[in-house]
């Protein structure tokens, strides 16, 4: 085993783990823990240090990282399958929110909202045009968001809530996403007989947070598309 004499080094010889790559090609490796990158600049890390011309891979015994060629190919691949775990988890998110209306359970939906969201409205599916948008709860309060959605599924019925994910973008930093959604959910007044329609196609976007945990950050209001020709 390499003598290093650096706390990386140390700790690696300690956990029985620690490989050297020549620093000529370093370019041509990227650090992998489960077939997936974990840092993208070798300097930057704690547990990379230089000694005689190698770089000392090494890390705590939970957290050994392998080397792994990386070329062109590989790394379009791995930035792929990283943006379909993202969209399958923003799949789930979506899923998550229409089962709240479904079982009439506010909290699943609100468990997944950013604090700082702000939700304005249009007030008909044909508004395009923000100069007439209008707010209807604000910032994001978690107590008045579920009084409202809570009256509502007190006072209405579920006649139906049919929503069809039409598109996902993940950001090439895979930190930010948005799903382009129709819904048609349509509810009853239960004592009026009054519909009170969700009905069009609404853009939900999502953002990452430094824990690593996605939340549901804003939402355009259901609009018809394509819209009307203006008279």
């Amino acid at each position: 085993m390499v003598e290093a004499n650096n706390v990386a080094g140390r700790i690696a010889k300690a956990c029985g783990h620690l490989r050297r790559v020549n620093t000529n090609r370093l370019d041509n490796f990227a650090p992998v823990r489960g077939g997936r990158s974990v840092i993208s600049n070798y300097s930057d890390h704690p547990f990379f240090a230089r000694s005689n011309g190698f770089v000392l891979a090494s890390g705590p015994c939970e957290y050994y990282y392998r080397l792994k060629p990386l070329h062109a190919g590989w790394a379009i691949k791995e930035a792929r399958n990283m943006s379909t775990v993202i969209a399958k988890k923003i799949q789930e998110m979506v899923d998550l929110e229409t089962k709240g209306w479904n079982t009439k359970n506010p909290d699943l939906f609100l468990s997944m909202i950013h604090p700082d969201m702000v939700w304005p409205w249009p007030p008909t599916a044909d508004t395009h045009d923000p100069i007439d948008w209008v707010f209807v709860l604000g910032r994001f309060d978690r107590e008045r968001w579920r009084k409202n959605w809570q009256d509502i599924f007190d006072s209405h019925d579920l006649i139906r809530n049919q929503r069809d994910t039409v598109k996902i973008e993940v950001s090439n930093e895979q930190d930010a996403a948005f799903a382009v959604v129709d819904i048609d959910t349509l509810w009853r007044h239960k004592a009026t007989k009054e519909d009170f329609h969700w009905k069009g196609r609404v853009c939900k976007i999502y953002t990452k947070l430094s824990t690593g945990e996605w939340k549901f950050y804003f939402q355009t209001g259901a609009l018809n598309f394509p819209p009307k020709e203006a008279a």
